[in-house]
C-alpha cells in the first residue's frame, strides 16, 4: 500500500510520498523552512522507518514539541500531530 503524507504549516499545505524523505526543517534551503532563521540551519529531520514518520531533533538548544511535549529524542509521528519548532507550528 503506498502512503501518502500531508504536511500543514501556517502558510501552506504540501503533500508528499515516500519518495521526498528525508525531510530537514530549518531555515533557508531546508525542505521545510522557518522564517528567521539563517539559511542552512537545520533543527530537525522528518523521516520514515518502515513507512511510518518520525521526527529527531537536531539541534539540542532549540525547544521541539510534539503535541505540546518537549522532546529531545526520535518520536514517532501520527496524522493530526502538532509540532512546535520556534514560533512555527506543524501539523
Amino acid at each position: 500500500m503506498k502512503r501518502v503524507f500531508y504536511i500543514d504549516t501556517t502558510t501552506a499545505e504540501r503533500r508528499l510520498e515516500e519518495s521526498d524523505f528525508p525531510l530537514t526543517i530549518g531555515g533557508y534551503g531546508s525542505d521545510i523552512t522557518l522564517p528567521d532563521l539563517p539559511a542552512k540551519t537545520v533543527l530537525a529531520h522528518i523521516a520514515l522507518s518502515d513507512g511510518h514518520a518520525y521526527i529527531q531533533p537536531d539541534d539540542e538548544s532549540v525547544e521541539l514539541f510534539h503535541n505540546h511535549e518537549h522532546i529531545t529524542s526520535s518520536t514517532w509521528l501520527k496524522s493530526g500531530d502538532r509540532i512546535q519548532l520556534e514560533q512555527q507550528v506543524l501539523r
